[in-house]
């Protein structure tokens, strides 16, 4: 009877220390459950169930990355990190544990310890796709772009399909101004990915640097077409540029309608669009724009000079040497100033005046070649009797 009671008590003694360390149906059950609960958005539950889990059986590793995981839904870090840390010590090899801590890691903004645990993710699955990700963005954060090339290529060998990757190595390749190579990744990001804006935004901005103003243009337009929020201004301006490059001053003048409506109070809008009306002969509305734009910046002589050539054009002399004379006034040394005032003289045949500006003109440098016959023979007599 005595030795019964001693087996009795020796079982209950070590049957504990059994039951946490070799799985049994149970914490089978509450895992399963758990998974449901994660499942469904129950993450209080979940937590609950992966923890009677891991208490009927200690070293289940996927009840401690299943709850680690539940513990980052719940923004709670140091739980999670903590339950990353005891996988790892009942197997060192856990790629996940090592991705995740590392995922937290960059989220902390601490890139090269983020890019250790990415090394060891990698190093115990060589073929972790994800894990080259990240370890890429790590690299780009660091500003180490050549690595992060290698990882974003690797990533992009194991898993093809996914238009990120491809993104993320544009990225890369725009920093190095390889803008080639940059568009070919932008392309393939929105072939996989057609209605994502910012693949969109980026070749955009990739293109015009490239020069290619056209492709520019396009992806603009299908932006506009993409999304119902409004373009930030910087695109339309970008837009109206692209397509004045390619000689479309209409839809540079659509563009740019829309950026006043945004800026209303900067002249060099106004100026850029009147340059974009004086272009397809809209002399009238050239003119309000650059009056407009030299009632914000009264001192600017570049516009007092466009407003006379536009005078002159539409015949206006008065007019042309009104603003001229203002211009002459605040910077005398531009000889096309001297110029234009003297052939608007020259057409109301006030010949001393025009003599004098012509010579003055042609004193300054203004070229002789790119005088009327009319003009430079004025010029010349200023030059025989510049009195």
């Amino acid at each position: 009877m005595k030795g019964y009671q001693i087996a009795v008590f020796f079982c209950f003694i070590v049957h504990p220390f059994l039951y946490t360390t070799a799985q049994d149906h149970r914490s089978k059950e509450f895992f399963d459950k758990g998974e449901i609960e994660l499942h469904v958005g129950e993450f209080k539950e979940a937590i609950k169930y992966y923890s009677q889990a891991i208490q009927s059986f200690r070293n289940y590793k996927d009840a401690y990355f299943s709850r680690a995981k539940t513990f980052l839904l719940l923004q709670d870090s140091a739980k999670a990190l903590k339950d990353f840390e005891s996988l790892l010590k009942l197997d060192s090899n856990q790629a996940r544990a090592h991705f995740y801590i590392g995922v937290m890691a960059y989220n902390a903004s601490a890139f090269e310890r983020s890019i250790q645990s990415f090394d060891r993710a990698i190093a115990a699955n060589p073929n972790y796709a994800l894990a080259y990700n990240y370890r890429a963005s790590a690299y780009k954060e660091l500003g180490l772009t050549a690595p992060a090339i290698d990882d974003y290529s690797r990533s992009i060998q194991l898993d093809p399909q996914v238009a990120l990757l491809y993104f993320g190595r544009g990225k890369c390749y725009l920093e190095l101004e390889d803008y080639q190579h940059a568009i070919l990744d932008f392309d393939k990001a929105i072939e996989l990915e057609p209605r994502k804006t910012i693949f969109r935004q980026f070749r955009a901005e990739t293109n015009f640097l490239q020069g290619n103003y056209f492709q520019a243009s396009q992806d603009i337009d299908m932006l506009q077409k993409l999304t119902e929020d409004p373009l930030p201004t910087y695109y339309h301006s970008l837009n109206a540029f692209c397509k004045a490059q390619n000689n479309n001053f209409e839809g540079a003048i659509e563009s740019m309608n829309k950026v006043i409506q945004d800026e209303q109070d900067k002249p060099e809008n106004y100026a850029e669009r009147a340059s974009y009306q004086a272009r397809i002969n809209a002399h009238q509305e050239a003119l309000a724009d650059y009056q407009k734009a030299l009632s914000l910046d009264s001192d600017n002589v570049d516009y007092q000079i466009k407003i006379a050539r536009i005078y002159f054009k539409l015949k206006n002399y008065p007019q042309t040497i009104k603003y001229v004379s203002t211009g002459i006034l605040a910077d005398g040394s531009q000889p096309e100033l001297w110029y234009l005032r003297g052939t608007a003289y020259l057409a109301q045949n006030k010949k001393k005046e025009a003599k004098f500006d012509l010579g003055k003109a042609a004193s300054l440098g203004f070229p002789a070649e790119e005088m009327s016959a009319e003009a430079l023979k004025y010029a010349k007599k200023y030059f025989k009797s510049p009195n």
